[in-house]
């Protein structure tokens, strides 16, 4: 797999997931939806892995498997119990915040330097998200039950991804797949069975399609080719994948699944989608300093 085309893949995985997410939770609960999701994940990447003739190498990777688990069953749970009050474009739109909240992170796990069009990305994302309060036709009741749990997703995505890429295991994209899922796939069961614990039944045709393709694609193939960017590309070049899922899940879920957003809603996204333009610009600002800042070898021209 190249760079490019696991580009693509991921941003096509992100654009359709909040809606296959939306449609799984249409006859099954959030809990149930997300651990079927993820047991046949974990059931398909195993397939994957014997036919690549890998193991797992748990002495050497379970750091990173439980790094990579932070996103995905931590971020990805709450996502799944937020998609109960808010639209699949809204989700798409607030994870938005996660190239901001990497720059937050970085700072501080990093101990990189903010720039101050970071802090503009902040203070837009910030805007947006107060914009996106205001829209009680999107909203609802408890609609800002699901804006708050994404919000703390679009945090533990990034979190999860910087630490895996700190631990850097010497391990394949898919290894790092199916071990981040096995991991995960412990803590949904137990979740499942602590909050809901009833074998699901009248589901419909739709939800089991969802399962299958969030199991398929979201899981193993979409995972797969993120693990694979972060392992072989910039955090600032995973970063623009955010700048494009939001537009295009916003219509894809107004396509199918005949979604409206408010205009306050619409100008949050505007905010949120320009936060990461100025996250990504800041990210690249501070690297170009580094490099210019670094002291220079002249020990070959004194030779």
């Amino acid at each position: 797999m190249g760079v490019p085309i696991a580009f693509v893949t991921v941003v096509l995985v992100w654009t359709t997931t909040p809606l296959g997410i939306h449609i799984s939770n249409e006859t099954l609960s959030f809990s149930a939806s997300a651990t079927l999701r993820m047991l046949g994940g974990v059931a398909l990447a195993s397939c994957v892995l014997l036919w690549l003739r890998q193991g797992l190498a748990l002495r050497k990777a379970w750091p990173s498997y439980l790094a990579g688990s932070i996103g995905v069953f931590g971020a990805m749970l709450i996502t799944y119990w937020s998609a109960q009050y808010i639209p699949s474009g809204l989700i798409a739109v607030l994870y938005g915040l996660a190239p901001v909240s990497s720059a937050v992170i970085a700072a501080v796990m990093l101990k990189e330097r903010v720039t101050g069009l970071q802090v503009i990305g902040l203070l837009l994302s910030l805007g947006g998200l107060f914009l996106v309060f205001q829209d009680d036709l999107v909203l609802g009741a408890e609609g800002y039950k699901g804006v708050i749990g994404v919000s703390i997703a679009a945090i533990l995505f990034p979190f999860s991804s910087i630490t895996v890429r700190r631990i850097n295991a010497p391990i394949s994209p898919m290894q790092q797949t199916a071990g981040t899922l096995l991991v995960a796939s412990f803590a949904y069961v137990l979740v499942w069975a602590l909050i809901d614990g009833e074998i699901p039944n009248n589901v419909s045709n739709r939800s089991i399609a969802a399962v299958a393709y969030l199991a398929a694609f979201g899981s193993v193939i979409g995972f797969g080719a993120f693990f694979y960017l972060v392992q072989r590309v910039s955090a600032a070049q995973v970063a623009v994948i955010p700048v494009i899922t939001p537009v295009l899940a916003v219509i894809v879920g107004a396509v199918f699944n005949n979604e409206v957003l408010g205009l306050s809603t619409l100008m949050g996204a505007a905010c949120i989608v320009a936060a990461v333009v100025f996250a990504e610009l800041g990210q690249r600002k501070g690297r170009q300093k580094v490099v210019a800042t670094a002291p220079v070898n002249t020990a070959g021209a004194d030779a």
